[in-house]
């Protein structure tokens, strides 16, 4: 473990920890995961996982996660399809929207009681991971866009882990949307903004500068920590090598090469 930090894991009230790449992997718990955040839990510290998921409701994360052998459930999870279901409800309760990405993300927004279209008018265009991307369902994203609709994309990573390796990420949608539009999305939701990392202290009752981030990609959770102002760990067992690390200037507060690692600084 290296630290820049200078205070105690222990010192802190709530660990928001990451999902993919640093408590799982597409087929079960990265090796760790389970006893460090039994550990957490030991301390009598807040939990929360952020992630920038876009395929998965929460309850199907959770389900998940259960069977990995995390012990986790539903409510400690926020997912940035979750706050993209929020940030819309809390504007305007029966919006309409046109979803480009997946079915978790049709169902999370549904719950929240929105309206989901199949095309123009809309008043939110919600951009996210689509496994069945086609080019009708850009074209119609396109033409809602330009007819007024918001523009929201749920994250803009470039790439998410699968069984068989990696897939592209929302990146792929929200960056094709964009290209025709000619601008950015009206709101990213996922990391690496801080709303999620700002939403889940607010949910756990605790202020930013008394989280800690765990997570594995200086990409997104990196700037995410330093936008919200919480710590920030790095974890190796996800995207982030060695030599990425060596690469940066702006270094985490601290690193370890595993989630045993960090529970064993914990004193568990």
């Amino acid at each position: 473990m290296t630290e820049s930090g200078g205070r105690r894991l222990t010192d802190f009230a709530a660990f928001l920890f990451d999902l993919d790449g640093t408590l799982t992997y597409p087929d079960g718990a990265v090796p760790g995961a389970p006893e460090a955040v039994r550990a957490v839990k030991g301390l009598g510290k807040k939990v929360a996982v952020v992630t920038n998921n876009s395929r998965l409701s929460r309850r199907q994360l959770a389900a998940a996660l259960r069977r990995s052998g995390v012990p986790l459930d539903e409510g400690e999870i926020l997912t940035a399809v979750t706050a993209t279901a929020r940030l819309i409800a809390g504007q305007r309760p029966d919006a309409r929207v046109l979803v480009v990405g997946s079915a978790g993300l049709r169902a999370e927004l549904a719950e929240h009681g929105l309206r989901l279209v199949e095309g123009p008018p809309a008043e939110y265009v919600v951009a996210g991971v689509d496994p069945d991307l086609s080019y009708p369902k850009l074209a119609r994203a396109v033409e809602a866009i330009l007819s007024g609709a918001a523009f929201i994309a749920v994250n803009v990573d470039r790439f998410v882990p699968t069984e068989t390796g990696r897939m592209p990420g929302a990146a792929l949608v929200v960056g094709a949307i964009q290209a025709v539009v000619g601008r950015p999305p009206d709101v990213v939701v996922g990391k690496p903004a801080p709303g999620l990392l700002l939403e889940a202290c607010r949910v756990l009752g605790v202020r930013p500068a008394d989280a800690l981030l765990v997570g594995d990609s200086l990409a997104s959770d990196l700037p995410a920590a330093r936008a919200a102002g919480t710590a920030f760990a790095l974890v190796l067992s996800g995207v982030t090598s060695g030599a990425d690390l060596a690469a940066v200037q702006d270094r985490p507060d601290y690193v370890f090469s595993t989630l045993t690692e960090l529970r064993e600084c914990l004193g568990v």
